[in-house]
C-alpha cells in the first residue's frame, strides 16, 4: 500500500513539473533598468509606447529576472509615470483607475521581493481594467498561470510564456489566455 501511495506522489510530481516545463537551470532574461537615464531602451525593449505599460513590463521583467532591485526601480519608474499622466487627466473615470494604480505602486515600493510578486496580481488586474479604457495598438498577450496562489494572470509583450510569479523557478509555467487589442 505504502509503496503505491509513493508510486501515485512521484507520478504527480512529474506530471505536474513537465505540464509546467520545469527547466531546473536558470535562462538567461535580459531586464533593463528602469532609471530615467535607461527610459528610452526600457520602452524599446518592452516594445511599450506608453510609459504606464512600459512601467508594469518592466516590473514584470524584472520579477521573471528574479531580480529584486531592477523590480525595486521599476516600481519608481511606474509610480513617476502615473503621477505624472494623473497631473495630466481630465477624465474622472481614467483618473480612478490612474489613482488606484498609483495606491498599488506605493504599496509595493514598501514590500519584500515576494509581496511584490503576490501584489503583480492587483496591478495586473488595474492594467488590465486601465487597458479596457485605453486600448493600445501593441499587441499585449494575457497569460495565465494555473498554479500560482490558485490561479492568477499576467500581461506581456511576448507570446512567448515567462512566468512573473515563479521566476526561475517554473520560468514556463503558464499559458496565453488571450491577445488583447
Amino acid at each position: 500500500m505504502k509503496y503505491n501511495k509513493l508510486i501515485f506522489l512521484t507520478l504527480s510530481i512529474a506530471i505536474t513539473l513537465s505540464s509546467c516545463n520545469f527547466s531546473p537551470s536558470k535562462p538567461e532574461v535580459k531586464v533593463v533598468s528602469p532609471s530615467p537615464q535607461s527610459q528610452a531602451n526600457t520602452l524599446e525593449v518592452t516594445r511599450a509606447s506608453d510609459p504606464i505599460l512600459a512601467g508594469y513590463m518592466a516590473i514584470k521583467n524584472a520579477m521573471v529576472a528574479d531580480d529584486s532591485l531592477s523590480v525595486s526601480l521599476a516600481i519608481e519608474t511606474l509610480h513617476s509615470s502615473i503621477e505624472e499622466r494623473i497631473k495630466n487627466s481630465k477624465q474622472s473615470t481614467d483618473n480612478a483607475l490612474y489613482v488606484k494604480m498609483e495606491s498599488l505602486a506605493l504599496e509595493m515600493k514598501n514590500q519584500n521581493f515576494e509581496q511584490q510578486r503576490m501584489s503583480l496580481i492587483d496591478l495586473t488586474a488595474a492594467l488590465l481594467d486601465w487597458n479596457k479604457s485605453n486600448p493600445s495598438d501593441e499587441k499585449i498577450y494575457l497569460q495565465y498561470c494555473p498554479m500560482y496562489q490558485g490561479g492568477n494572470y499576467w500581461l506581456s509583450m511576448n507570446e512567448q510564456v515567462l512566468n512573473p510569479y515563479y521566476g526561475s523557478k517554473m520560468l514556463r509555467c503558464g499559458v496565453v489566455e488571450k491577445v488583447l487589442n
